[in-house]
C-alpha cells in the first residue's frame, strides 16, 4: 500500500514539473575508469534499489549487499543518532564518499534490518552545496533520472518531500568507516540502573549511571507509571530518590556532543511496592462431595499483591494452575479422589502460599442390575455382584432363597416331597365308610401304594410278597441297602428289588428256597402280620391270643398276638384268626 501511495504521488509530481523527465538531456560520467549515463539502464528498471546495484555493477564490477553492516558502508560504525538523515549529517558522509558510492536512505524499522522500505541512489557528482545522482525504480512506475540537490533541498523538501528519516549507507568498494574531523565520536554506551528492580514504599532508591567518554552532557529522563516525573542533568555518578510512591517506575540516560548527537540509553526499569498484608487462605464449604457436585473454591484478598495463584492437585498430581480473579472459582465434573488447592499471592518483594485445603470425592454410584455369582436354591440364598457404571466398584449382596415350588407333592425344582401334601385317593372300589377307606387313604398319601389303576384300588385282591415288603420299605421311609438280593426271580430295576433286599438284610423274610423269592406268590393273613412283626423289631409280648387257629409255637403265634394288641388286626371272627387265608389289599 505504501508503494502504491508513493509510486502516484511520484506520478503528480512528474505531472507537475515544468520540465518533463524524458526532455532532460543525459550526462556521461567517467567513474573508475567506466562511461555511465542515467539511462544506460532505462527499461523498467522495476525498483530503486536494482536500477541502483545495475550502475554500481557497471562501475565497480560487482554489486553491492542491503546489509548495514558490511565492510563497504563507510558508515558502518555509527550509531542510530549518527545516521540521522540532517543536511549536516549527509554533507559530511557524501562529501566523505567515492564518486560511484551507493546511498541509501530509510526509516528506523529498516536502519539494521532488511532492507525494506528506502531509497536507493548512485552518486555520481558532488559540490559544496550539493550533489548530483541517478536514481530510478518504483514498479507501479518505471523511471530513471539524473537529479542535482542540495544539502538542504534533499533533507527537508528531496525526494519525495522527505519521507525518510535516516542514512542506512554510503558503500563504494574498499570505505574506510567515517570519522568526523571536527569532534570525537561517543563511542561508549549510556547505561543506567540501581542496584536492585524492586523496592519497598518508603525506600530511597539509588540510580548510578557509568562514565561515557567524549560526551559533553548526562541527562537523565524518569517515567513513572508511563508519566515523565523529571528531567534533569545527572552531573554525579548516582541520583537518589527519597521514598518514591508506589508505581513501575523507567528512566533514560542521555549523552551527547556535536559530532555524535544526543545517545540515549536502554531503559531500565525498577518497581516501588508496597508490601504484601495478610496471609492468604483458601476453603471450601464441606470436606466431601460427590462427582455430580458442583465445588466452588472460596479464597480471602490479600492486600497489596499481583496476582492470586490457584494450583490443584488430583490424588498428588497437579491438574490446575491458574489466576484466580475472583473471590470464588468453581469446579465441575470431578473424578472421585483426593484433593487439594494452595492459593498463592505475591509481588516483587516476595510471595506467600496458603495452607493446604483438603476435600474428597466420592462417586455416586450407579450401580447395573447385578450378576449372579452364585445362584440360590430352594434352601439357600444365592449371591450377587453389582458393579457401579461410573467407577467400577463392586459390591456383593444376597438373594433369597427360592424356596420349594411343590406340584402333586413333589418341588419341581430338587425334588424334595412336600411333608404336607395328602393327595386325594379317589378310586371307585372303595368307598367311603367302607373298613379300609381311611387306610387307603393314609397309604396313597404316604406314597406307601397306589391304586392298580387310576380309578381301582382293588381292596380285595390278594396281597403279593412282593408288595408286602414293597409297602413295608415305603413306610419305613425307603432306606437304602447294599448288596444283591441274590434271587433270581428279582432282577435289579423292578418295582420291589430294594425293599426286597431291604426285607431280607432285615431279618423281615426269607425266600420260598435259596433263589427264590416268589414275589407274585399271594401272602396269606399270619405272613403279613409276620412281616410287620419283624419290621418292628419283634418286640416282646404276653398272655393269648384267644384264636384256636393260631397254636402256640406256630410260625406267627407272636406276631399275631402282637398285632391284635396293638389294634392293627383282628380275628376273622372271635375264636379264629385265619392265618393261611389270603391276605386282601385292602
Amino acid at each position: 500500500m505504501k508503494k502504491r501511495v508513493l509510486s502516484l504521488l511520484l506520478v503528480l509530481l512528474m505531472v507537475m514539473s515544468l520540465v518533463p523527465i524524458s526532455a532532460l538531456a543525459a550526462t556521461t560520467y567517467y567513474i573508475n575508469g567506466v562511461a555511465v549515463r542515467y539511462d544506460d539502464f532505462s527499461s523498467s528498471p522495476n525498483e530503486c534499489w536494482v536500477y541502483a546495484n545495475n550502475i554500481y555493477n557497471k562501475i565497480w564490477g560487482h554489486n553491492f549487499t542491503n546489509s548495514f553492516s558490511d565492510s563497504e558502508n563507510s558508515l558502518r560504525d555509527l550509531s542510530d543518532s549518527e545516521l540521522t538523515l540532517t543536511a549536516a549529517h549527509l554533507k559530511a558522509y557524501v562529501s566523505n564518499a567515492a564518486i560511484g558510492s551507493c546511498l541509501r536512505i530509510c526509516n528506523g524499522e529498516y536502519l539494521h534490518g532488511s532492507d525494506g522500505w528506502g531509497h536507493s541512489q548512485i552518486i555520481v557528482q558532488k559540490d559544496d552545496s550539493g550533489f548530483t545522482v541517478f536514481e530510478g525504480g518504483l514498479s507501479n512506475y518505471p523511471y530513471c533520472r539524473e537529479k542535482y540537490y542540495t544539502w538542504n533541498e534533499y533533507v527537508n523538501t528531496g525526494w519525495l518531500g522527505g519521507t525518510y528519516s535516516y542514512i542506512k549507507y554510503v558503500k563504494w568498494p574498499g570505505a574506510d568507516s567515517y570519522k568526523d574531523p571536527y569532534q570525537p565520536v561517543i563511542t561508549d554506551s549510556p547505561v543506567i540502573k540501581s542496584e536492585k528492580s524492586a523496592y519497598e514504599v518508603g525506600e530511597s532508591v539509588t540510580l548510578q549511571r557509568n562514565t561515557v567518554n567524549n560526551t559533553n552532557y548526562y541527562w537523565i529522563v524518569l517515567y513513572r507509571n508511563g508519566k515523565q516525573i523529571l528531567s534533569t542533568a545527572m552531573d554525579d555518578a548516582a541520583y537518589t530518590l527519597s521514598n518514591p510512591a508506589a508505581g513501575s517506575y523507567e528512566v533514560y540516560l542521555q549523552v551527547g556532543n556535536a559530532t555524535s548527537g544526543t545517545i540515549t540509553s536502554a531503559p531500565y526499569q525498577f518497581y516501588v511496592v508496597n508490601r504484601i498484608q495478610g496471609e492468604p487462605y483458601i476453603y471450601t464449604s464441606q470436606d466431601s462431595y460427590y462427582d455430580d457436585d458442583s465445588i466452588t473454591l472460596c479464597r480471602n484478598t490479600v492486600e497489596y499483591t499481583n496476582y492470586h495463584w490457584l494450583t490443584l492437585y488430583f490424588n498428588g498430581e497437579m491438574i490446575l494452575s491458574s489466576n484466580m480473579d475472583e473471590e470464588t472459582y468453581k469446579i465441575e465434573n470431578v473424578q472421585p479422589g483426593t484433593y487439594t488447592a494452595y492459593i498463592q499471592v505475591g509481588n516483587l518483594l516476595g510471595k506467600k502460599t496458603s495452607k493446604e485445603c483438603n476435600f474428597v470425592v466420592k462417586c455416586r454410584h450407579n450401580w447395573n442390575a447385578g450378576e449372579i455369582a452364585e445362584s440360590a436354591t430352594c434352601m439357600n440364598m444365592g449371591t450377587k455382584v453389582y458393579t457401579c457404571n461410573k467407577c467400577g466398584d463392586k459390591y456383593t449382596d444376597s438373594t433369597p432363597s427360592l424356596g420349594h415350588d411343590y406340584k402333586n407333592g413333589t418341588c419341581t425344582r430338587c425334588g424334595a416331597k412336600d411333608p404336607n401334601y395328602k393327595p386325594q385317593a379317589n378310586f371307585t372300589d372303595v368307598a367311603a365308610g367302607s373298613y379300609c377307606y381311611d387306610a387307603v387313604q393314609w397309604a396313597v398319601a404316604n406314597g406307601i401304594t397306589n391304586g392298580t389303576d387310576a380309578t381301582h384300588f382293588s381292596p380285595n385282591a390278594g396281597c403279593t410278597r412282593g408288595q408286602v415288603v414293597t409297602f413295608l420299605w415305603r413306610a419305613a421311609g425307603e432306606p437304602v441297602v447294599s448288596g444283591n438280593v441274590g434271587f433270581v426271580d428279582v432282577v435289579p430295576g423292578s418295582y420291589c428289588y430294594e425293599a426286597v433286599k431291604w426285607a431280607v438284610a432285615n431279618g423281615i423274610t426269607k425266600g420260598t428256597d435259596a433263589t427264590h423269592f416268589s414275589p407274585n406268590a399271594t401272602c396269606t393273613r399270619g405272613q403279613v402280620v409276620t412281616f410287620m412283626y419283624r419290621a418292628e423289631g419283634e418286640p416282646a409280648v404276653g398272655g393269648s391270643n384267644g384264636f384256636v387257629d393260631v397254636a402256640a409255637g406256630s410260625y406267627c403265634y407272636n406276631a399275631v398276638q402282637w398285632a391284635v394288641a396293638k389294634g392293627i388286626t383282628k380275628g376273622t371272627d372271635t375264636t379264629h384268626f385265619s392265618p393261611n387265608a389270603t391276605c386282601t389289599r385292602g
